[in-house]
């Protein structure tokens, strides 16, 4: 059976010409990422993919993907940080979101704190823990810890503190609800949108699954999605085989996974969550740069990243997914394309090993 491609939709791929060159290219399901953009846009995405639909004569299925705790920094301006510099984090102090993020010039860090975005990183955080910026190009390490509130840190790994990056506590357990205010609010209203699918980032336990299922039922009338836990921390880890029962498919969101985790032992947890999910009958996701090499151009994607597809079939994935890829690459219909072609050919082959 075909694996389903998961297609991220974003700025480069909502028009109802591109959604229409996507289906015919091979995507199946599309993923509506509620991280980024406001509902009343995603609306008109789904729209446009209706008609897309049409025109390629062929139905397709629909995702929601909603935040979760993810933390982002509050710095308003782009600091160019370097190696060994000091850095100070705190959620304590005054914080107002602009209109319009001041991203201008490239500026030096002044030593004013940065505000964490939330209370929860100063608070889990000790002495000699890291943390991660963004995908992990950047790093702070803690050094001093004055309050509950603030942190001072140590720039590991010199570069630029963009505006609003993710902030990530490394490896270690960080106890809170998958699921925010402003996530519940998201869901609520995507019920008369009738999304198949409701994909839950930072799941930690089989009760962030249960609660979100009783909201569902009480306050979204007859919407009932598939819901899809994101693996994406330690606890998740921990509590997988518990999560897996209460929920109809997993997705191993492998961006915030390596972050969370050690991330020497990605594929180990990759091929973990993957057997599970065959185990139970569970639909499976593998998610994150899966050809990233492509994003900004080129036809052949890195070897690392044909081999990386291939895995996830081989190992009994029943989808693989595309994130910035389509969202805001340059050419995301080949991205498609070649996603499908390497599916294909490892299908065939692997029915001929077998």
């Amino acid at each position: 059976m075909a694996l389903d491609i998961v297609v991220s939709i974003g700025p480069e791929s909502s028009s109802v010409k591109v959604l229409t060159e996507l289906i015919k290219a091979g995507g199946t399901v599309f993923r509506f990422n509620y991280s980024h953009q406001l509902h009343e846009v995603q609306a008109q995405w789904l729209a446009n993919l209706r008609k897309a639909e049409k025109q390629a004569g062929k139905k397709v299925k629909t995702m929601q993907d909603v935040q979760g705790f993810k933390i982002r920094l509050g710095n308003i301006k782009r600091f160019d940080l370097k190696e060994g510099e000091q850095v100070i984090l705190d959620s304590s102090i005054t914080h107002e979101e602009p209109d319009i993020l001041v991203k201008g010039e490239l500026l030096p860090y002044d030593g004013e704190p940065i505000y964490t975005g939330s209370p929860i990183i100063p608070r889990a955080a000790q002495v000699g823990s890291m943390l991660y910026v963004g995908d992990g190009n950047l790093g702070f390490k803690v050094v001093e810890k004055p309050s509950e509130e603030r942190l001072v840190c140590t720039v590991v790994g010199a570069g630029e503190l963009g505006v609003h990056k993710a902030l990530t506590l490394a490896n270690e357990v960080i106890e809170e609800k998958a699921l925010t205010f402003q996530d519940y609010e998201n869901i609520k209203l995507a019920a008369g949108l009738q999304y198949d699918y409701l994909a839950i980032s930072f799941t930690q336990t089989a009760d962030d699954i249960t609660d979100c299922r009783d909201f569902i039922e009480r306050e979204c009338g007859d919407w009932r999605p598939q819901i899809i836990a994101k693996i994406e921390t330690k606890l998740g880890l921990q509590n997988l085989a518990a999560i897996v029962d209460v929920v109809d498919g997993i997705m191993v969101a492998r961006g915030d996974l390596a972050l969370h985790t050690d991330f020497r032992e990605l594929y180990l947890h990759e091929r973990r969550i993957i057997e599970l999910c065959k185990q139970k009958k569970k639909y499976c996701i593998v998610a994150t740069q899966m050809l990233e090499s492509l994003k900004e151009g080129g036809l052949i994607p890195g070897r690392a990243e044909i081999i990386d597809i291939a895995t996830a079939a081989a190992l009994g994935a029943n989808a693989t997914m595309l994130s910035g890829e389509t969202t805001v690459g340059a050419q995301p219909v080949h991205v498609v394309a070649t996603m499908r072609g390497i599916l294909e050919a490892t299908e065939k082959g692997l029915q001929v090993i077998n």
